[in-house]
């Protein structure tokens, strides 16, 4: 009866290849922001409202606060939106708009339009790498992988927040004389949203 010699087979190619692809990423990170200027520091408040910016002569209702004029010497109003009552002094101009220093304003509850979808964007993310990786032949390099977060998944992240804010916004319509000049909170969003590399960073 002859004997069974046996045969280990092991692929060389196919363990360095393993050990390239380990050495691509090794003390290596793919990360991204999204920043956006000062000026649209209003999708905090969105988010997380703002009852807890208490002041003003309201005890019984601390989520007021104040408003000042920032680009003008007073606010201006439509009349119609105080809500005041004839013959409560203020002085309405042949527009039908009221000038105001100063007004106490109630908060704005919290919408969380961020916080509920992350889930979804962190899934998007998954799946956006690993759409990457089979298109590529599965090689799952650095730089497929980079790639795909900057210019695949992140600016779809920034469409989805703007969609969110124009959904979620406060007056839920745009005003040709308002601080965005027409424009909706969504369009400001996906005009001055930038996408940052920050893999750099630790």
């Amino acid at each position: 009866m002859p004997s069974i010699v046996p045969i280990k087979v092991v692929s060389t190619k196919f363990l360095a290849e393993l050990r390239a692809r380990a050495r691509s990423f090794a003390n290596r990170k793919c990360a991204a922001r999204i920043r956006v200027p000062d000026e649209l520091q209003w999708w905090y408040f969105i988010e997380f409202g703002t009852a807890g910016r208490s002041e003003g002569p309201f005890p019984h209702d601390p989520g007021y606060y104040t408003i000042v004029p920032k680009y003008s010497s007073d606010l201006k109003f439509p009349a119609w939106t105080l809500n005041e009552p004839p013959g409560s002094g203020l002085q309405v101009d042949a527009d039908g708009n009221v000038h105001l220093h100063h007004v106490y304003h109630p908060g704005i509850r919290p919408r969380a339009y961020i916080r509920t979808n992350l889930k979804e964007w962190v899934n998007m993310v998954s799946e956006g790498i690993a759409s990457a990786v089979l298109l590529d032949e599965g090689q799952f390099r650095y730089g497929v992988v980079k790639e795909q977060l900057m210019h695949g998944i992140m600016p779809q992240i920034v469409a989805d927040i703007g969609e969110l804010l124009d959904q979620e916004s406060v007056a839920g319509h745009t005003r040709e004389d308002g601080k965005l000049g027409g424009a909706s909170a969504g369009d400001e969003w996906r005009e001055e949203a930038e996408i940052v590399d920050v893999s750099g960073e630790s």
